[in-house]
């Protein structure tokens, strides 16, 4: 039994001797709503905004282009999937970079979009993944809220595994947009 499930059984972590409902020795991700809170990953969100980018141009990357091929091929095939849904609902050729920009921050699809490959990248790094809701302070208003965890037996080396899978796609990235940056 992983430590992790030990504590839920019991109700007590046996590293930091907190109850269940305040530890967070294995806390790898916490959202309050389509905020992430804790366990941001600037080069996965530079990967999710490029691909939003062309999803709202209505030209979502698939799972076999240059920079999405290199990762595990459930992982591409996801990350592929929500770029199509976010392509589907709010694409448009009709889309200028301008219009790209501001949208990508105001629509829930491309919050859910992060969210869910976010999601994917840890289900792809790690053998038990437990997800967990909580609701805190609700009893003063404006304190508190609803917090979605995820969270992993060892979240320091599944953080390390997450960076080896995602490291050859930004080195793919890095070269598609230094090609597209040397076009006249």
């Amino acid at each position: 039994m992983s430590s992790r499930s030990y504590r839920d059984e019991t109700g007590h972590c046996d590293c930091c001797s907190d109850e269940s409902d305040s530890c967070v020795c294995y806390l790898l991700l916490c959202w309050e709503g389509e905020h992430l809170m804790h366990g941001e990953d600037d080069g996965m969100d530079r990967l999710i905004d490029w691909g939003c980018r062309l999803a709202l141009q209505a030209a979502p990357p698939a799972f076999d282009c240059s920079v999405l091929k290199v990762l595990p091929i459930h992982l591409a095939k996801s990350i592929e999937h929500r770029f199509l849904e976010v392509a589907s609902r709010c694409g448009s050729i009709e889309h200028t970079d301008e219009d790209v920009d501001e949208l990508r921050y105001l629509l829930d699809e491309c919050g859910e979009c992060r969210k869910g490959i976010y999601a994917d990248w840890v289900n792809a790094s790690a053998l038990d993944v437990g997800e967990d809701r909580r609701t805190t302070g609700g009893d003063m208003p404006g304190y508190g809220g609803i917090y979605d965890n995820i969270e992993v037996d060892d979240p320091a080396e599944t953080r390390f595994r997450m960076a080896a899978i995602l490291a050859p796609a930004l080195t793919e990235l890095d070269g598609c947009l230094a090609q597209v940056a040397d076009r006249p």
